[in-house]
C-alpha cells in the first residue's frame, strides 16, 4: 500500500494572512492555497509515525488486507492504510500527538489502540487479531517501542505533558535543561557543550533554524509556552543542519489547534525578594513577570484548525545613582504574538501555516 501523505510547513507575514481569521470559508481556502504557492516549504521533519505488523491470534501467520485507521484531535482528517501481504503496515508523516488506531479485518473484527506519537520518532505497534467477531476491544499502548532508522544518535523525545510537567522556564534556552548530559551554561555568547564542540549545536523551531552560526548559540529566543514537542540528538548527532559532528541538535514543534476549543491564561511573577544572592556577590535587584494567553480550536470542522497566543515578559530594575547623577531605571517589556493554522484539504495533504 503506497503512502502519498505530504506535510508542508509554511511561513508568511503578509497583511492578507494577518486577517485570515476574519474571512469566510471560501476566502480562507483561497488564502491558504495562495500561501502554499508563494511561500517555500521548510525542509524539516516535523512529524512522527507508526508502523508494525498484524498477525492472527490463532496462528503466528501474518494477516493481509487489514484496514488501519489513525485518528487524532491534532489531525483534521484521519489516515488510512491497508496491511501488506506480510501483515506489515506503515503510517508516516503524522503530527505528534495521541492517536487512536482502529484495526478492521475482512470479517469485521475490530480492535482499537491508543498510541503516542513523538516528534521525529516512530512508534512500533504489533497487533494480534482474534479472527472472531466480538465486541470492540480498547487497548492503551503506553510504552510502545520508539525507534529511528539509519541514525546512531542518542535521541530523547518529549511530549506536551512532559514539557508542561517540568518547570523548565520561559525561554527557548531553558529547554537545554532537558537534554541529558548537557550542563546549562549562562554564557550568552558560546553555546553549551554536550561532550563535543559547542559551536556545532543546532536549534530548530517549526522547521526554522534559529542557530547562531559559528557560536553554537541561539539567533532568536522563541518562548517555551508555545512548544508542544521537543527532540534532542547528542553523541552521534546527525549532520543535517550543521554538516559537522560534535554538537547536539534540538528540534521543537509548536502547539496546534485541535477539533475542540481550548484556551489558557497564565501570569507568573518573580520578585527580587524571592531570589537568593550568593555570598560575595551584589544583591539581586531585578523584578520579573510573564503574562501568557492562548486560544485554539476548529475554524472548519475536520479540515482547518487555528492556534494563537500572546506573550508579554516584563523585567524592571532600579539602577544606582552614579557620580554623574541619577540613572534611569531599567525596564524591558515585549509584546509577542504567534499564530498557527493547520489545514488538511484532502486525506493526503496537510499544511501548517505560521503567523509571527
Amino acid at each position: 500500500m503506497k503512502q502519498h501523505t505530504s506535510t508542508f510547513t509554511l511561513s508568511s507575514i503578509s497583511q492578507a494572512t494577518r486577517s485570515i481569521l476574519r474571512t469566510p470559508k471560501t476566502a480562507i481556502t483561497g488564502a491558504l492555497i495562495a500561501a502554499a504557492f508563494t511561500t517555500a516549504p521548510a525542509l524539516a521533519a516535523l512529524t512522527g509515525g507508526i508502523k508494525g505488523q498484524v498477525v492472527s491470534e490463532q496462528s503466528p501467520q501474518s494477516v493481509a488486507g487489514v484496514t488501519i485507521t489513525a485518528t487524532s484531535n491534532v489531525m483534521p482528517k484521519p489516515r488510512t492504510v491497508v496491511t501488506r501481504e506480510d501483515g506489515s503496515y506503515n503510517l508516516p508523516k503524522l503530527k505528534p500527538g495521541t492517536y487512536e488506531l482502529t484495526f478492521t479485518d475482512n470479517n469485521g473484527v475490530t480492535q482499537t489502540m491508543n498510541v503516542e506519537v513523538l516528534l521525529e520518532q516512530t512508534s512500533n505497534v504489533n497487533v494480534s487479531l482474534s479472527g472472531a467477531k466480538e465486541n470492540v476491544e480498547v487497548i492503551t499502548v503506553t510504552g510502545s517501542k520508539l525507534f529511528r532508522q539509519g541514525n546512531s544518535a542518542l535521541t530523547n523525545s518529549l511530549g506536551e505533558k512532559a514539557i508542561e510537567g517540568v518547570p523548565v522556564g520561559q525561554d527557548y534556552r531553558d529547554l537545554l535543561k532537558l537534554v541529558p548530559g548537557v550542563e546549562l551554561s549562562q554564557n550568552s555568547t558560546l553555546g553549551p557543550s554536550a561532550g563535543g564542540s559547542g559551536v556545532d549545536n543546532s536549534y530548530g523551531f517549526d522547521g526554522v533554524n534559529v542557530s547562531l552560526p559559528m557560536y553554537g548559540n541561539l539567533a532568536s529566543e522563541p518562548s517555551t509556552h508555545d512548544v508542544a514537542f521537543v527532540t534532542m540528538d547528542r553523541g552521534g548527532a546527525k549532520a543535517v543542519g550543521f554538516n559537522r559532528s560534535g554538537g547536539f541538535s534540538i528540534d521543537t514543534v509548536s502547539k496546534s489547534g485541535t477539533d475542540e476549543f481550548h484556551g489558557n491564561v497564565e501570569y507568573k511573577t518573580q520578585p527580587k525578594s524571592f531570589v537568593a544572592t550568593p555570598a560575595g556577590e551584589e544583591s539581586y535587584e531585578t523584578d520579573k513577570s510573564w503574562l501568557t494567553a492562548s486560544l485554539g480550536g476548529p475554524l472548519i470542522e475536520d479540515e482547518l484548525y487555528f492556534y494563537t497566543s500572546y506573550y508579554r515578559p516584563e523585567e524592571t530594575r532600579s539602577n544606582k545613582d552614579t557620580a554623574y547623577g541619577e540613572v534611569k531605571e531599567y525596564e524591558s517589556i515585549r509584546d509577542e504574538y504567534f499564530g498557527k493554522l493547520t489545514w488538511a484539504p484532502t486525506d493526503d495533504l496537510l499544511f501548517n501555516l505560521n503567523l509571527v
